[in-house]
């Protein structure tokens, strides 16, 4: 199988055993998972175009009646400076409106306009069809699912952005509980966790995840172009081009010709595998740290889910894992080893 996927790479052989280290890690499965739920939202017509996070926010609305922005972003878990680019959006779409909070008059109070409703009504289809496009063929039923992730997801010691449901009122609570308890959901609230987790064990790099994955990359391919890390990351071109380009202006990563748009190779700089060397611990740490709440064999389970997720729905999104199926096969994906060089 792997020999399939070597021409993506313009020259250079697919590092099988790098993959699998990168591939196997809970936040990069824990990122896939959330571009392909977003993507088969998207995909489904009832969706209209809409972004599943502004759909969470009309969700909530339609359940909950006005709220202040604050109050809207702690229920769907967001931050602030989120939550506001969102409520923006709506605006502009007819589908919320801001108007002054009688009670407090430096306030504003968002509510759901009908078109918002209707939007919402569309969504809440399509969303659920997704959640359940989702788990088909993953091995494990949604209770369970919720059992293993939602430790994970709803853990305390997170600087992830609050979320708050008690803001709500037990009906409305109740009214949103196929959302909250939703696959999507939680796994985006685990999500934000193991990014704030990466954040902090890189320290003053301040890598993110697609950063960190990025980084990996690039230390087991050597060199690869802007294509290539679409391909073998899942991103889209310009998130591949700001992530790469944030490494190099970091000092993480190297342009091989940058006098050369068409031709431009980049690859792990000194200080980049230097980085990654020394941080290993610290991401081992991290894994370790984002499972505390679950036993192993749950760890265990929840990975494999995750992957057979990737491997059924993967094709969903722009730029597919074109190894991820070479690289579930592997040997390496029951052992990931960590290693740092170019490779052979």
């Amino acid at each position: 199988m792997s020999a399939s996927v070597k021409p993506v790479l313009r020259g250079a052989e697919v590092d099988i055993a790098g993959l699998a280290y990168l591939y196997s890690r809970l936040p990069f499965l824990l990122q896939h998972f959330d571009q392909i739920n977003r993507a088969l939202y998207l995909a489904d017509e009832d969706s209209e175009g809409v972004p599943q996070p502004q759909y969470f926010f009309l969700e909530i609305l339609d359940k909950t009646g006005p709220l202040s922005q604050i109050s809207l972003g702690r229920l769907a878990g967001v931050d602030s400076s989120t939550a506001s680019s969102i409520i923006t959006r709506l605006v502009s779409r007819h589908r919320v409106e801001r108007s002054a909070n009688p009670a407090d008059g430096r306030e504003k109070l968002v509510s759901v306009t009908q078109i918002g409703r209707a939007a919402a009504a569309r969504g809440r289809s399509a969303y659920q069809r997704t959640q359940q496009t989702l788990l088909s063929g993953s091995g494990v039923e949604l209770p369970r699912f919720r059992a293993i992730v939602s430790p994970i997801a709803h853990a305390a010691d997170s600087g992830a952005p609050a979320w708050q449901p008690e803001l709500a009122t037990a009906s409305a609570r109740r009214s949103l509980g196929p959302l909250f308890e939703s696959p999507g959901f939680i796994i985006r609230r685990a999500l934000q966790h193991s990014e704030v987790a990466i954040l902090e064990s890189i320290g003053p790099f301040d890598l993110t995840i697609r950063q960190y994955a990025t980084l990996l990359v690039l230390n087991c391919h050597d060199p690869v172009t802007e294509a290539d890390l679409c391909r073998l990351l899942g991103y889209d071109a310009s998130n591949a081009a700001l992530v790469v380009n944030l490494l190099v202006e970091k000092g993480l990563a190297a342009v091989t010709n940058p006098h050369s748009n068409a031709r431009r190779r980049y690859r792990a700089s000194h200080a980049g595998r230097a980085l990654l060397a020394d941080k290993e611990p610290a991401m081992q740490g991290l894994e370790a740290r984002l499972f505390a709440p679950v036993s192993a064999a749950d760890a265990a389970q929840l990975k494999q889910v995750l992957a057979r997720i990737v491997m059924k729905h993967g094709n969903s999104v722009q730029n597919p894992l074109v190894a991820f199926a070479a690289v579930f096969a592997s040997a390496h994906w029951q052992k990931p080893q960590f290693r740092v060089g170019r490779p052979r």
